[in-house]
């Protein structure tokens, strides 16, 4: 095991089990793969700087350490709790759990899952573009930067920042949206408030399913609703669509009006007013 605690230059090699970069501690290394494959990786309120490209076992960041540098440092896992990543992270699962890590470099994961704590994105496309964003609980905060991945799975958390946020497909189980989700294809099966803005090219509103908008217009005007089973509450807001379909008992509550070009009426309540 190797500690790291003031400021050590790396131009050889390690291949200790675990490094450890602790408060105080910066480790620059002189170039690419001084650290070994096998090893562990924490950086813990210290700072990890690349000098170039490295590939390690794990990789740990948390109670405000950073990673900086040039180059990727790639580990089969990331996990991010709290802290500020602005060297670039390679592929293998990323998870967050705590704290707020600060992404403004890129992660290259394709399965990244944001469990508590805050990922915040700090420039666009930080995120790679095959990449599955899971919330189980945490943040994503996109500031204002947009991002495009493939899909976002929230079963739980909060969705928030003024960038754009765009994915093949969103899996809406339970949570908030205050951000703003681009085209794509939104399944809702579960309470979700929607206080951001969607503009999914289809919005299904499935059994379970439960989407409340939290002020007028949150839903895109060429979006093709279908409230299948689910329900779409508006509250007393009004919301201007592309097509609304009601069907297998299908509920549209509130006071607001919801308009579109037309309206499929297939079997279900209409509370609130088209």
């Amino acid at each position: 095991m190797v500690n790291v605690s003031g400021a050590v230059s790396l131009t050889g090699t390690t291949v200790a089990t675990r490094l450890n970069i602790n408060t105080g501690g910066v480790l620059t290394l002189g170039s690419a793969n001084r650290i070994g494959d096998a090893t562990a990786v924490v950086v813990d309120a210290g700072r990890l700087v690349l000098g170039g490209n490295d590939t390690v076992a794990t990789f740990g960041l948390l109670n405000g350490g950073s990673l900086a540098g040039t180059g990727t440092l790639t580990a089969a896992t990331y996990a991010l709790q709290g802290g500020v990543v602005s060297g670039n992270l390679g592929a293998g699962a990323a998870t967050v759990t705590v704290g707020t890590t600060t992404l403004n470099g890129l992660l290259g994961s394709l399965a990244v899952d944001i469990n508590s704590g805050s990922l915040v994105l700090g420039g666009g496309n930080r995120l790679a573009s095959g990449a599955t964003v899971t919330l189980g609980g945490g943040t994503l905060e996109s500031g204002a930067n947009a991002t495009t991945i493939t899909t976002l799975q929230l079963n739980s958390g909060l969705v928030t920042g003024a960038g754009l946020l765009t994915a093949t497909t969103y899996n809406l189980v339970t949570g908030e949206v205050a951000g703003a989700l681009g085209a794509g294809v939104a399944n809702v099966t579960g309470a979700v408030s929607l206080t951001g803005t969607t503009v999914a090219t289809t919005l299904n509103i499935n059994t379970g399913g439960v989407l409340t908008l939290g002020s007028a217009e949150r839903i895109g005007g060429a979006t093709l609703v279908d409230l299948n089973a689910g329900e779409l509450a508006l509250g007393a807001f009004d919301n201007t669509v592309g097509g609304f379909t009601l069907r297998n008992g299908g509920l549209l509550s509130g006071t607001g009006t919801l308009t579109a070009a037309t309206y499929a009426l297939q079997g279900g309540v209409v509370s609130g007013n088209l």
